[in-house]
């Protein structure tokens, strides 16, 4: 049927407290989806938001009563639950401290979306 390269699986591990790493794959085209459905279609602006709070040598710290500082982390949020959505995993739950935490879900997206970049620059594309 197809090639692995063809089907081009989203592949990422999931590690647990204890440790244990755990292989996870996702259809790339249904997170696309299922990430513009969680962000209301505004996934671009909201990444956009987000990466207002970065802090490089071109990007200087945020007041943190700044609107821009108010919106990234907004974003940041937004962002965190439509991944947690998109790869269908639970979010933090603070009761039992199970469940991607802000920080991974976010690390989990960006290597998505690095993945993602990468598959367009190599030679064909995905179907949006």
């Amino acid at each position: 049927m197809y090639t692995p390269e063809e089907r081009r699986i989203f592949r990422f591990v999931l590690t647990f407290p204890s440790g244990q790493q755990v292989p996870r794959y996702a259809d790339p085209i249904a997170v696309k989806r299922n990430l513009h459905i969680a962000t209301g279609g505004r996934l671009n602006k909201l990444i956009a938001d987000a990466n207002k709070d970065v802090r490089t040598a071109d990007n200087p710290p945020l007041d943190d009563e700044s609107p821009e500082r108010m919106a990234a982390l907004q974003a940041r949020g937004t962002l965190a639950g439509a991944a947690c959505y998109a790869f269908e995993l639970p979010r933090f739950d603070p009761m039992t401290g199970d469940g991607m935490t802000e920080e991974e879900a976010m690390s989990l997206l960006m290597e998505y979306l690095t993945w993602l970049d990468q598959k367009k620059t190599s030679g064909g594309s995905l179907p949006s």
